[in-house]
């Protein structure tokens, strides 16, 4: 079985979809664990944590063995390289995505968290490096040697050094064009996907297969078959003269991406509808706020994942930034008003964005998961 791994603070869980379908395109028998759930064969299931716990992957792992997967794409997160849960997994791919700041209650320090992250890199058979990202950068620099040359690839956009590379990169809402120099071959290409970091996305699917061993030709028949995937940049299909989008934005570096995207082709308002989540990193709250308030025309600040935090008191740690950048806004505590409110608010040609929630499907309240749908809250708001 080959085992494909992406880290990275974002594009973890895209990167691996794009992988698996397009794997499952030539016909391949795959797997794929992540943020979005665990499923091969006929099966899927649930998993609590983006990267499960050893017993777990070990049980089905052994499942995919006796089902003769080819194939094991899987997200790899920084806690679960911490916490040694991939222990004995040989990894015959491993993708290095990016680093901004995320997960510094647990981390403590950056470098900790870039430290976690490397551990993957130190793993891994093979290797494809983001150049754009100094971290991505300085980790080739580290791993690449002149005896291995062939086992790192790496990717970009902002300048012709490195082995992929995108350039005149065109977003809509119906997706993205560039041109693509794949190893010195070029084509023009298009992807129903939004934003330049879908482009880095792409570009670290299509190296993981080539290192896999596929040749340009099947890697490009395969990836006409991309698809959006659910939760990032998802576009809601509706009968109305305005847009309304779902991303999973949580970082203040995501939330950016999808904003900074979305301002290059949109010429109506921008409305964000975000929050926080609760017992997480404090410390990027005002970040979230500042870049909300850069690109917003108008902002709904509101609740996230509280968990066991005081929703008020997350929103007042945002508060502040979303002021101080002096854009409109309002303060509801209670998502689901938040979004009916946006919804209901919304004018023609605006783009409504409800960022960080994705394709989750419910809300951490205290301990408890309750049942939260953005999509059944978007079209009850519609039809009230």
């Amino acid at each position: 079985m080959k085992v494909i791994g992406v880290t990275g603070t974002n594009g973890k869980t895209s990167t691996t979809v794009l992988i698996y379908d397009m794997l499952t395109g030539m016909g391949k028998n795959a797997a794929i664990c992540g943020t979005l759930g665990m499923r091969y064969g006929n099966e899927s299931f649930d998993v609590t944590l983006t990267t499960p716990t050893k017993e777990v992957l070990q049980y089905h792992m052994d499942r995919m063995a006796e089902q003769n997967v080819e194939y094991f794409v899987m997200e790899v997160s920084s806690h679960a390289l911490q916490q040694d849960r991939v222990r004995g997994i040989a990894f015959d791919v491993g993708i290095f995505t990016n680093l901004t700041q995320d997960h510094l209650d647990y981390h403590k320090t950056m470098e900790e968290y870039k430290q976690a992250k490397r551990k993957l890199l130190s793993k891994s058979k093979s290797m494809v490096f983001n150049i754009d990202d100094m971290v991505g950068a300085e980790f080739f620099h580290e791993f690449y040697t002149e005896e291995r040359p062939g086992d790192c690839i790496t990717i970009g956009t902002a300048c012709d050094c490195a082995d992929i590379t995108a350039s005149h990169i065109e977003t809509s809402l119906l997706g993205t064009e560039f041109d693509l120099n794949f190893l010195q071959t070029k084509s023009h290409m298009k992807i129903p996907l939004v934003g330049k970091f879908s482009v880095y996305n792409f570009m670290s699917a299509i190296s993981a297969l080539h290192l896999l061993g596929f040749s340009y030709d099947e890697i490009m028949a395969s990836a006409e078959d991309v698809k959006p995937i659910r939760g990032r940049a998802q576009i809601i299909p509706l009968e109305e003269d305005f847009t309304v989008m779902l991303d999973y934005a949580h970082t203040p570096d995501a939330l950016e991406n999808i904003l900074s995207s979305i301002s290059e082709f949109h010429r109506g308002r921008i409305v964000t509808v975000f929050g926080c989540g609760g017992d997480r990193d404090r410390t990027k709250r005002p970040l979230m706020g500042a870049v909300a308030s850069k690109y917003s025309d108008f902002i709904y600040l509101t609740s996230d994942n509280p968990r066991t935090e005081d929703p008020l008191r997350i929103m007042t740690d945002i508060l502040p930034s979303i002021c101080e950048g002096g854009k409109p806004y309002r303060a509801i505590e209670n998502r689901e008003r938040a979004i009916t409110e946006a919804i209901q608010n919304a004018m023609s040609d605006d783009l409504v964005l409800i960022a960080g929630k994705g394709h989750e499907t419910y809300q951490i309240l205290g301990n408890e998961k309750v049942k939260f749908d953005e999509e059944e809250i978007i079209l009850k708001a519609l039809h009230f």
